[in-house]
């Protein structure tokens, strides 16, 4: 690593302001995005062995710069362990020059004696001048750099066995192609996927300015780890210039649908609730008397305070208000018509907080197209952000095809209608196979080796294959669902008419033949399945692939071919369980009895206690499919897109030649 930070002897402590948080100092020590650095406590520091002018842990772990958190105080006994890494050749910057002890510890005369072996000791060549510029003193470059944004990747590296190992991550949406620079050379770059099971060579490297700059590609929330350990190899390709005509995917046409945006806000909204309080009407009944307490009242809101019960109701036609201190007990008047009951820490001059928000009904209306929609929710559309550093949400309510619904869309997602319309990440132009092109769309290319020669490469692959129709769609017995049904198109099993399809959660699995397309000697066919909603097993002429848990959700079904005409095609999808809960509680009954509150818009109900059907074994009384000690989900809260929502294509890539 390049930095070891000492968070100081101080407590508590910030672990050495790594984070530039508290002022102008703290932001002084900072590092740049591409350096790597630790923190160590003061047990640790002692610990410290200096080899090859490199401060080393315990662990084996060499920095080439310890960095001393910029305090007035240090205590003599570190100072002199300072003092000795210095003698050792280790490098140290510390940019404040400790003038007194931390305690009383040998008062008043310790603080002369820190003063004067700081000096010393400071004298030695302590580095005086922000960490960041420590390192640039030093001749030490970034670790890892990279031009991409927007996100941009993370990384960490380590050394070990002969090798370094470095694990790049990137947060994307869509695929990336971008190029990151190692402080390494004299090595081949390695390429390790973890999802895939792989590791091959860098297809695309160069060396230059003491650097290693290898080109990646990422799938959407894509990784790798980047390993040199073998010397480099002379026969690579140091540069790629792509030149495609993409041609636009086959769409099956569509039925229409009208979309009417009725209300779109977007902001901070108002939690329901009172600070350090729980709403407890449900917890009164006139002329029934009840215990002010925790127990009683659904729970502790206000832990290690004392408590009051606020009621607010109207008697006689005249509003009335009533306190009761916690421990008490407390009689709702009969006849008393309840409008509010708070228990918890009860301030009179509360008054519920307002909204902050943007209306965004016209923007978001003006991207209906088609009786679809998909808008990213944020700062951008709105035009300006409503409040400051605080998180926000979009409150949008639509009619769709006559349906009236309300959603609510987190700060920076796509509010989609239909569900299945969700952005679908672009399928590659071209990638690397076995260190030839293989073209998905019609192109030119330029390859560039480290010898200089440029040869020149053309591919015109056929145009994909739309899998339009319908599909025959198999449920599991006992969840509700029709053991089968024929989807004439795909949707979202939200979407669907049937109740027991519509709250389906678990694995259903979709049936289709359809004809092959024919292969060239070297050409690669995959099954693409556009968007699904969360996981697919796909079959092909018997032979199953693994498990796709994450976009693209694209296979190579080459090897499934075996000289037939036509694939079978299998695809288990498997979505997940909110919508069985929510559709349960919408469909049928309680089959318990529950207790708690939402708090700050947060759900905290659970049940009073296990039931005795569940004791005895029995399936639910009121008919539910589900059981839960925790109602994390209810009938108000919106269904999660489910299925395989396409569109289904068969691409064809072949050999750029």
């Amino acid at each position: 690593a390049d930095a070891l930070f000492f968070c100081g002897e101080q407590a508590p402590n910030q672990g050495g302001n790594t984070d530039g948080f508290g002022g102008t100092n703290a932001r002084d020590m900072t590092l740049p995005a591409g350096y790597n650095w630790d923190i160590c406590a003061t047990k640790a520091l002692k610990m410290l062995k200096v080899v090859n002018g490199c401060v080393v842990a315990p662990g084996g772990v060499a920095y080439r710069l310890l960095i001393l958190p910029p305090r007035k105080t240090m205590s003599e006994d570190l100072l002199r362990t300072v003092d000795g890494l210095l003698d050792a050749g280790a490098k140290v910057c510390g940019m404040v020059k400790p003038v007194r002890a931390p305690g009383l510890r040998g008062y008043p005369s310790a603080d002369g004696r820190v003063s004067a072996l700081a000096e010393k000791v400071w004298a030695k060549g302590v580095l005086t001048c922000r960490p960041a510029e420590a390192l640039q003193k030093l001749g030490v470059e970034p670790d890892f750099a990279s031009a991409a944004t927007d996100p941009a990747p993370q990384w960490i590296h380590r050394r070990g066995e002969g090798a370094d190992w470095y694990f790049v991550a990137m947060n994307n949406v869509q695929t990336r192609t971008f190029e990151a620079s190692f402080r390494q050379t004299g090595r081949t770059p390695e390429v390790w996927d973890a999802v895939a099971g792989t590791s091959r060579p860098a297809d695309v490297w160069r060396e230059a300015d003491g650097r290693t700059y290898v080109t990646l590609t990422f799938p959407p929330s894509g990784s790798a780890f980047v390993v040199f350990r073998a010397p480099a190899s002379a026969q690579h390709a140091v540069n790629v210039a792509v030149t495609a005509t993409p041609r636009p995917d086959p769409v099956e046409p569509e039925a229409k649908h009208s979309l009417k945006i009725k209300k779109a806000l977007y902001g901070v909204f108002a939690k329901p609730g009172r600070p350090d309080c729980s709403e407890v009407s449900s917890y009164l009944k006139p002329g029934v008397r009840v215990s002010v307490t925790n127990g009683a009242l659904g729970g502790d809101p206000a832990s290690m305070q004392h408590k009051k019960l606020e009621v607010k109701y109207v008697l006689d036609g005249r509003e009335k208000c009533d306190v009761v201190k916690e421990h008490a007990s407390y009689t709702l008047p009969a006849g008393a018509q309840l409008k509010s009951a708070w228990y918890g820490v009860i301030d009179p001059a509360w008054k519920p907080a307002e909204d902050v928000v943007v209306d965004i009904t016209k923007k978001v209306a003006a991207k209906v197209k088609d009786g679809k929609v998909s808008v990213k929710i944020d700062n951008k559309l709105a035009g300006s952000d409503p409040m400051y550093m605080t998180k926000k949400v979009g409150h949008i309510t639509y009619t769709y095809d006559g349906v009236e619904r309300t959603v609510t869309v987190e700060e920076n997602a796509t509010f989609n209608v239909p569900s299945s319309v969700a952005a679908i990440d672009a399928p590659p132009v071209w990638e690397w196979s076995d260190g030839k092109i293989l073209a998905w769309q019609p192109l030119a290319a330029e390859v560039t080796p480290a010898s200089g020669t440029v040869t020149r490469y053309t591919a015109t692959p056929p145009a994909p294959v739309l899998v339009a129709g319908a599909w025959n769609v198999s449920f599991p017995e006992g969840w509700g669902a029709p053991a089968s049904v024929t989807f004439p198109r795909l949707v979202s099993w939200t979407e669907r008419p049937e109740d027991g399809v519509k709250y389906f959660s678990g694995t259903a699995t979709y049936t289709k033949r359809v004809s092959a397309p024919p292969l060239q000697p070297g050409a690669r066919l995959v099954l693409d399945l556009g968007n699904v909603k969360n996981f697919a097993e796909v079959t092909v002429n018997g032979k199953t692939y693994p498990v796709l848990w994450k976009p693209p959700f694209r296979v190579d079904v080459t090897d499934a071919l075996e000289g037939g005409a036509t694939l079978d095609l299998s695809i288990r999808v498997t979505n997940l369980w909110p919508n069985r809960l929510i559709g349960d509680d919408r469909l049928y009954a309680d089959d318990c009895e529950w207790k708690g509150v939402v708090r700050r818009g947060v759900k905290e109900i659970g049940i009073k206690e296990l039931p005795q059907w569940v004791k005895a074994g029995m399936p639910s009384p009121t008919g539910r499919h589900t059981f839960t000690t925790w109602k994390h989900w209810d009938k108000d809260d919106d269904l999660l897109p489910s299925g395989l929502l396409g569109p289904v294509l068969l691409r064809t890539g072949v050999i750029a030649k």
